[in-house]
Formats: structure tokens, C-alpha cells, sequence
């Protein structure tokens, strides 16, 4: 019997190893993340980065004559990943999916532009 605990407790303390690694490996990819800017830090730069693109998107996918605005809220979400899928879903609501399809489609091109636009009038 006294075998069996044993080889049962190194079992436990295997996998208890396993998922403190696992762990820790999470957690250094989160700081990596944070720091490396692929994840907004603060509340304010999520709002700037992703909520106010979704809002000013929901506003402009109604009015059809607004594609200008669909790309720049498209662009505006600095293509994380979150914020392109509600926007994607946001595009669906609307009916104007066709159009997001689009703009995914070009989105290399886009962000090309873009930051050009971006880093000739010096933001961020």
C-alpha cells in the first residue's frame, strides 16, 4: 500500500510541476505581450485603440455612403484581434459584410498606407 501512496504522490507532484511551469510560461508571454504593445496597457489606451473604433464603426456601417470611415475605424483597431472580430460582427449586424470582406481582403495594403499616413503626420 505504502508503494501505491508513493507512486501517487509523484504523480501529484509531476503534474502540480507541470501546471507551475505552465504558469509561468503564461505569465511570461502576458509581460512579453504587454511590453512588446501588442496588448493596450491601460483602460485609456484600450478605449482609444479598440472600444472608439467599434463605436465610431457602429455609427458609420449604418450610413453605406461611409466606407472611407469602415476602413479607418478598420485601421484604428490596429488590427488586434478582438477588435477586428467585433468590428467584423459589427459589419454583419449592419449588412455590410461584403464590405468588411473587402477591406480584410486589402488589409496588408491598408495598413501599408496607413502607416504611412500615420508617421508622416507623426501620431503615436
Amino acid at each position: 500500500m505504502k508503494a501505491i501512496c508513493t507512486e501517487f504522490g509523484a504523480v501529484v507532484r509531476f503534474y502540480l510541476a507541470m501546471l507551475g511551469f505552465a504558469l509561468i510560461i503564461t505569465m511570461v508571454g502576458v509581460c512579453f505581450a504587454l511590453n512588446s504593445g501588442a496588448l493596450p496597457h491601460s483602460p485609456d489606451e484600450w478605449n482609444t485603440h479598440v472600444t472608439a473604433p467599434l463605436k465610431d464603426f457602429a455609427i458609420q456601417a449604418s450610413n453605406p455612403t461611409l466606407m472611407g470611415s469602415m476602413v479607418d475605424a478598420f485601421l484604428k483597431c490596429d488590427f488586434h484581434a478582438g477588435c477586428v472580430q467585433e468590428l467584423r460582427q459589427q459589419a454583419t449586424a449592419f449588412g455590410r459584410e461584403a464590405e468588411f470582406a473587402e477591406i480584410e481582403a486589402q488589409s496588408s495594403m491598408l495598413r501599408k498606407e496607413y502607416t504611412k499616413m500615420r508617421d508622416a503626420k507623426g501620431m503615436w
